[in-house]
Formats: structure tokens, C-alpha cells, sequence
């Protein structure tokens, strides 16, 4: 995918788990753009965080990490 090799580890560990290039798209413009900034950095940070520890092997329940999140 060309898109993974346009941006940053980070922000390609937010969206690793998106299914299309559509959905990498749209998250990508909700993390550029918008007031909701603080939100999104929170989340980038959080989301971040989830993906390093699965990167370590360690799977983790989607609705654990929805919780923690909320």
C-alpha cells in the first residue's frame, strides 16, 4: 500500500487495522482535520499504546481497549 509509505510509524500503527484504503483515507483526514483535536491526539496516543503491545504479541480484546478508551 502506498499510503504506508507516505506517513510516519505512528500514525500507521493508528490505522494498521483499517480494512480499505478508504477507511485509512478517512481516518487520516479525522486526525488532520476538524476542532476535535485534543480528542484525536488523546486517541492517537491510546491507540499508539494498543499497537505496540500487539505488536509485542500480546492480543487484546477489542472491547477491553473500546472501555479503557471511553
Amino acid at each position: 500500500m502506498i499510503i504506508s509509505q507516505l506517513i510516519d510509524n505512528e500514525t500507521l500503527l493508528r490505522v494498521a487495522e483499517k480494512e480499505t484504503a478508504s477507511d485509512v483515507w478517512a481516518a487520516l483526514r479525522s486526525m488532520h482535520v476538524g476542532g476535535e483535536q485534543s480528542v484525536d491526539d488523546f486517541t492517537a496516543k491510546f491507540t499508539t499504546l494498543v499497537g505496540r503491545i500487539c505488536e509485542l504479541g500480546d492480543a487484546m480484546d477489542e472491547k477491553y481497549v473500546v472501555k479503557k478508551l471511553l
